[in-house]
This record gives structure tokens, sequence and C-alpha cells, in this order.
């Protein structure tokens, strides 16, 4: 379970479908040996999806026609830091290249998970380079710079989430135990790197300044409680401030770090902070906090793994719910029966939460994410139990069976009509 967490927390800059295509660009330019004069950038829905209105760094354009721009002037070899390299200048040029028409997209709605293809020419030479399943498993590389004419490396989709897809929400309460707080250290550390994306968030007020207004109604709270060191709303308040200002300020194109959490930036800040926050405030050790993030974390993925890698249902908000619920109670002391009890009331309240596609406004739903994560454990504290109707089965794992049954097959219609709506 440490190597997992491990290999599924990854430091990006920028969201992570714009910086995948990017560097599947720049794996191709490179295969090319040379700048291309053509673009051609073939994706799944869900990854044009989200590709379409996120913020990119240095630049005002977006899309993915940019995305793959940028990165025809990118070295590969930070894959998800590529925007990292990135500067004013870089910008410009693949600003000119985007809007003299050389870069053409597609998305094919026959491929039903991450996707990426960049196909690259000049007068003499092509190039190509394919991204799938997850946003850094080049599978195919081929052009001139290679002796071979195709260089396949050797990739399917069993690598990714093999232990989440064996193992019950029950199974994950003694892997936790098992797990020694010195080597949890990179979660904290993750935390923090989202921390500081969220004072960036607050400082210039990125994006629609979600965080920063959460944030003021949070202040307001906590001066008008008798006991201002711990309170409940202001914690919610502030917890949601955090991470609403860390996905204003990612998704607005900061060029600072976040640290990601199977694939996705948003759902490493929803995972995460909102947990350090709670565990800050309760006081508790340091070692009590590092299992807190790794149990967040752990739950996130599962549920994540469950929906699919670009699900149809927003997973920063009902996967990251998860996480934060099952850390709080076990934070307060609760015991495996309660944290199935309030991930079942949660299946309940945000299975219906779909993503639109990534841009500012996925700090909305985070705020109602994290809102709803802290306070349906509170509230399953206090006696609150969906019984088994609808989506919610007699456990949770077959709970969550019917909701990832839902995001995959009953929402498969889904992909179009946002298309539709997001290109029209």
């Amino acid at each position: 379970m440490l190597r997992e967490l491990q290999r599924e927390i990854r430091l990006a800059v920028g969201c992570t479908e714009p910086a995948a295509i990017a560097l599947a660009a720049a794996h191709a330019t490179a295969a090319l040996g040379d700048l291309p004069q053509e673009v051609e950038v073939i994706l799944d829905p869900q990854t044009y999806r989200n590709a379409l209105a996120v913020g990119l760094p240095y630049t005002s354009l977006k899309g993915p026609a940019m995305s793959a721009a940028l990165g025809v002037f990118l070295p590969p070899q930070k894959e998800l830091l590529i925007f990292a390299d990135l500067d004013p200048h870089k910008a410009r040029k693949a600003e000119e290249l985007c809007c003299n028409g050389r870069v053409h997209t597609i998305y094919d709605p026959s491929f039903p998970d991450l996707y990426i293809e960049v196909r690259v020419k000049n007068d003499i030479h092509r190039a190509r380079a394919c991204i799938k399943y997850t946003h850094t498993n080049l599978v195919l590389i081929e052009g001139p710079r290679f002796n071979q004419n195709k260089f396949i490396f050797t990739s399917n989709q069993s690598l990714k989430f093999n232990l989440w897809e064996n193992i019950s929400f029950q199974d994950i309460f003694p892997l936790l135990d098992q797990l020694a707080p010195e080597d949890l250290g990179f979660l904290y550390q993750a935390a923090r790197t989202n921390l500081a994306m969220a004072k960036c968030g607050l400082q210039k007020g990125s994006g629609m300044a979600l965080g920063r207004k959460l944030l003021h109604m949070s202040r307001q709270a906590l001066a008008t409680c008798r006991y201002p060191d711990f309170n409940w709303l202001g914690v919610c308040l502030t917890a949601q401030a955090l991470a609403c200002a860390a996905v204003d300020a990612r998704m607005s194109g900061e060029p600072l770090p976040v640290a990601t959490l199977g694939g996705s930036g948003n759902q490493g800040i929803t995972s995460l902070l909102p947990v350090w926050l709670l565990a800050k405030k309760l006081r508790v050790k340091q070692e009590t906090m590092v299992k807190s993030l790794a149990l967040s974390a752990t739950v996130t993925l599962l549920v994540k793994n469950k929906l699919g890698s670009l699900s149809r249902i927003c997973s920063s908000a009902f996967a990251g719910s998860w996480g934060i619920a099952a850390a709080t109670l076990w934070l307060l002391g609760s015991d495996f029966p309660c944290i199935a009890r309030t991930l079942c009331n949660l299946a309940s309240s945000l299975s219906g939460i779909i993503c639109d596609g990534a841009k500012p406004s996925c700090s909305l739903k985070v705020m109602v994410g994290v809102e709803i994560g802290l306070k349906t454990a509170l509230l399953t504290l206090q006696g609150l139990a969906v019984s088994p109707s609808g989506l919610v089965a007699e456990t949770v794992d077959r709970t969550l069976d019917n909701v990832a049954s839902l995001a995959r097959v009953g929402m498969a219609g889904v992909d179009q009509i946002l298309l539709a709506s997001a290109t029209h």
C-alpha cells in the first residue's frame, strides 16, 4: 500500500490533461528531431473535455490545441511538471503556432479511457507519440530520431490501480495499521505543497476567488464564536476556503506545482488539504496526521478506481468527500461500521455531481465536496444512516459498485451532450 500511495502522488504544474497533451507533443517533437510545421492531436472525449476551458501558464489561450503547441517547445523529461520549463517567450511561440492554424485537434468517441496521440510533421519527416490509460504512460513513440521505425513501450492497463482492484474498504484499516508513520512524510509534504497553491489563490484572488470569499465567511464565523480555537463551522469554512483557493489558482493556470492524487490535482487538493487542516486544529501528533492523510488518500483512490480515470462524475468532489469523511471519523476515534455508514450516506447525496470539464468553476464542486464530506461525517456520529435503497446497498463496497455502474454505463451519453454544449 505504501508503494502504491507513493506512485499515485505526483507533482504537476497545471491541469493534468493539458500537461499530458503537452507531454505527448514534446515526445513527438523530440522524435521528429526538429520543430514541426503541423501538429495533429487525437484525444478521448474526457481528455478533450478537460482541456477545453482550463487555464494554462503564461498565456490567455486555452484548449487542447494550445496545450499541444506549448509541448512542442518543451522537453518531455519532467513529465507532468512539463509546464515548469515554460516561460513567456516559449508561450508566445506556441501562441503563434496555434493561432496560425498549424495545430488540429479531434476527439474520438471510440476511446473509452484516457488516450492522447500527437502526430507532428515537417517537409521531410513525420513522428508521433501516444499516451494511454494514465497521464504519463507513454505506449508508443516513432520518428526519425529512433534507429527502429517504431519503438513501443511495454505497457497495459493492469499497471494502473493494481492494488485498488483487489481490496475492500474494510481491508484498508489493517493495511493502514501496518504503515510506519516515518514512511508517510511524503503525504505531509504533499499537503504542504497544495497549501502553497492555496495561499497563492488567496493572495491573488485567482479565478472566481471563491477561496478568498469563503475565508472571509470563515473569519466572520470565528469572530462570533465563544470558542474560536475550535469551531466546526469555522473549520468547515476554512477547509473549503483552502481547497477552493488552491483549485482557483490551479485552474487559472498559476505556474506552481500541486501534489496530484490518482492523476488529478484537484483530487489531491480535496483529499489532503481539509484533512491536514482538521488534524492541525485537533492538535494531533504528527504520526496521527500523516496516517489520516494516508487514509483519506487511500479511500479516495479506491473510489477513483471504481469510477474510472476520467469519470463522468466529478471525482474531486465525490471521491474526495469520501476520503475526507473517512479520515474525519478516524481522527475522532470512530470504527469501520461508522465510517461505512457515512460513506453510504455520501452516496445518497453526491452521486449525481457531474464533471463538465476542468475549468475555474471546478472550485464550486470542490466546495460542495469538502462541506458534505465533513458535515456528513459529523451527522453520522449523531445517528444519521441511509437505509438500503436506490444506489445504497447493504455494504459500502456494493454501494460504490452501484455508483460506478451509474458513472460508467448509465451516464455513457453524457460525453456527447457536454461536448456539444462546450463547443457551441
